[in-house]
């Protein structure tokens, strides 16, 4: 009975958690679809000056970005499946089964 009850609370907060994108979208004015031809633009480089200085590109730094952000995010989910299947040995983890 307890693990039903485990998988229906999961399942619940699953639900949720597939629609925050569309709640930021919305909350956004879809700006992700809006500026997405401007974001293109200057990752491809049409914006750099030559006679600036520094020698990162837009490219560049937009990779240091997401690369340090995804790498947070996913020692941050390995820690918190750690943690809730030490917490509650019922707990459908799928990093540790």
């Amino acid at each position: 009975m307890r693990r039903a009850i485990v998988v229906e609370r999961f399942n619940q907060q699953y639900r949720l958690f597939r629609m925050w994108p569309f709640y930021i979208t919305i909350l956004t004015r879809a700006i992700q679809i809006r500026k997405f031809t401007y974001a293109w633009k200057l990752i491809s480089g049409k914006f750099d000056n030559p006679n600036d200085e520094g020698k990162v590109t837009h490219f560049q730094a937009s990779s240091a970005a997401l690369s340090a952000t995804i790498g947070t995010v996913n020692i941050v989910r390995i820690d918190y499946n750690f943690y809730e299947y030490r917490r509650n040995s019922s707990y459908l983890s799928y990093g540790f089964s």
